[in-house]
């Protein structure tokens, strides 16, 4: 992930909103020249510190860090947690985990169907020696 694009997106989308760097490091509650060194790429930026900007900006991560969608963010394996990693979900991994899952929950579906009829031919067979 290219940090400078980050910066610029962020920038671009402040501009969008015309909101100063002031009013926007106000909101995330850190002085205007933190907030400057984000969008100047001085800096890395935490996804917390995204998130809200995300949020003041009304729009979202993604939109700010020109991915499609199919990320994943975290703070791990960066140095002190700071920065972030993206890491990109293929369609194929993600499509064969979702068909374990459904394979898996079938199995157990039939499994305790079998159970419940079981059960009832029980219930059955006591309510009718009564």
């Amino acid at each position: 992930m290219d940090i400078k694009k980050i910066g610029d997106q962020i920038k671009k989308a402040r501009e969008e909103k015309n909101y100063s760097q002031q009013y926007l490091a106000q909101q995330l509650g850190m002085s205007q020249k933190a907030y400057s060194k984000i969008e100047n790429s001085q800096t890395n930026i935490t996804i917390n510190h995204l998130d809200k900007i995300a949020q003041v900006l009304e729009t979202s991560m993604n939109k700010l860090l020109g991915t499609d969608g199919n990320a994943v963010y975290n703070n791990y394996h960066t140095h002190n947690g700071e920065g972030i990693v993206i890491t990109k979900e293929t369609p194929e991994k993600t499509t064969e985990l979702y068909e374990r899952i459904i394979k898996t929950l079938t199995e157990d579906n039939t499994y305790l169907k079998s159970q419940n009829e079981s059960l009832l031919k029980t219930i059955e067979a006591i309510s009718a020696k009564k």
